[in-house]
């Protein structure tokens, strides 16, 4: 049941951030653990960096009276027994407005005495700077999210 599994991780990180548990959040976690934007990779290698980047995560959720963080898993992969890969898409929500538009990820989880905890995270924002304290997602005139294809610049295709 890997969709299951990957959902209920990504469900109790979202619940982390609403509930302001950083306990939580922290065991969903191996660290060091490397984040992929759109411009940069960074590399979390403490738990006091990851809790900056909870802190201002969670703060950004209630500054922008964020209600709900939807994640909506689409594909799990297992890479061996103990480890899975998975891609979702993420919707920020106050009330029925979004607070941003929609972004992709992908993360590959760990299994660690029974636990599941991220690895890596690659994603469709183009923050460059940790922690992140305002998504950023680059979309095209038609407000497509723009997709890295390797160039200098993202190309505006879609893929799906």
């Amino acid at each position: 049941m890997p969709v299951a599994d990957f959902q209920a991780w990504v469900d109790a990180r979202t619940e982390s951030y609403f509930s302001r548990d950083f306990e939580t959040y922290r065991s969903l976690a191996l660290l060091p653990v490397a984040i992929a934007t759109r411009t940069t990779v960074l590399i979390v290698q403490t738990e006091a960096d990851l809790k900056l980047g909870f802190d201002a995560w969670a703060d950004m959720l209630g500054s922008q009276r964020a209600t709900h963080m939807i994640s909506t898993v689409r594909q799990v992969d297992f890479i061996g027994e103990d480890m899975m890969t998975g891609t979702y898409d993420t919707e920020l929500l106050a009330g029925t407005a979004r607070i941003c538009p929609p972004y992709r990820s992908t993360a590959t989880l760990r299994r660690v005495d029974g636990i599941w905890k991220v690895i890596t995270v690659a994603n469709g924002l183009s923050n460059s700077t940790w922690p992140i304290v305002l998504p950023k997602v680059d979309r095209d005139a038609d407000g497509q999210e723009l997709i890295w294809t390797g160039d200098q610049s993202p190309k505006g295709e879609n893929d799906g």
